[in-house]
């Protein structure tokens, strides 16, 4: 095996578990003392790294607690959505899956984090900041894929639009999440990213539903 690259999936590794750390113990001081009543070297000796090391990851406290690492916003250009030949809407849907089974989040307690969410106005504001960073990042992406200008209306409807949609899948995660029953030998990782799946896909359906009947219903 290639030495470069052992060492280069051991370095990942790392970083990986050293974000995973600092996000864990994050939420876990925020739901002890609030968002205000600790500081970023408190977070990062919790974590067992230094102050430099932390913002190595994260810009802020906030963004620790979200779970957004600092090359997550803005949203990476995905060359597979640009070069897919999918219409649109189903190369948007297939994006959002790769980014949103992807996170930090799904595997843990979405609950738990919803509630922080909600709880901490800081937390809502940066999430509110992020979600626009993204939204025009993806409008961009979207003009890109079709030929637009990065500014173009369509675009940035287009954008908002299945932002919408996501974060509607994700509050439905949520409700789901408290209703149903555990299957305790799956893996919880896993499991959430299948049924994360399943709901962002139905909200697609129901999305190209209500825009197929626009197109053919009429008045008499």
């Amino acid at each position: 095996m290639n030495n470069s690259a052992t060492s280069g999936g051991a370095r990942e590794r790392r970083r990986e578990a050293t974000a995973t750390a600092l996000i864990d113990h994050a939420r876990r001081l925020t739901a002890e003392r609030g968002l205000a009543g600790f500081t970023v070297e408190e977070l990062a000796e919790a974590a067992g790294v230094s102050r430099r090391t932390f913002f190595n990851y994260f810009q802020a406290k906030e963004d620790a607690v979200l779970g957004v690492h600092l090359d997550d916003v803005p949203l990476e250009v995905d060359q597979s959505f640009i070069d897919s030949d999918e219409p649109l809407p189903a190369a948007l849907k297939n994006l959002f899956l790769r980014l949103l089974t992807s996170t930090e989040t799904l595997g843990r307690d979405v609950a738990v984090f919803m509630e922080l969410l909600h709880s901490e106005t800081a937390l809502m504001k940066r999430m509110m900041q992020i979600n626009e960073q993204r939204r025009r990042s993806l409008a961009a992406l979207i003009a890109r894929r079709e030929g637009l200008e990065e500014t173009d209306p369509f675009a940035l409807a287009a954008a908002g639009f299945v932002g919408h949609l996501a974060m509607t899948a994700m509050h439905e995660f949520v409700d789901e999440e408290h209703a149903i029953e555990q299957d305790e030998s799956a893996d919880p990782e896993e499991a959430a990213r299948t049924r994360f799946t399943r709901i962002l896909e139905a909200n697609f359906a129901h999305a190209e539903r209500l825009f197929s009947a626009s197109t053919t219903t009429t008045k008499d």
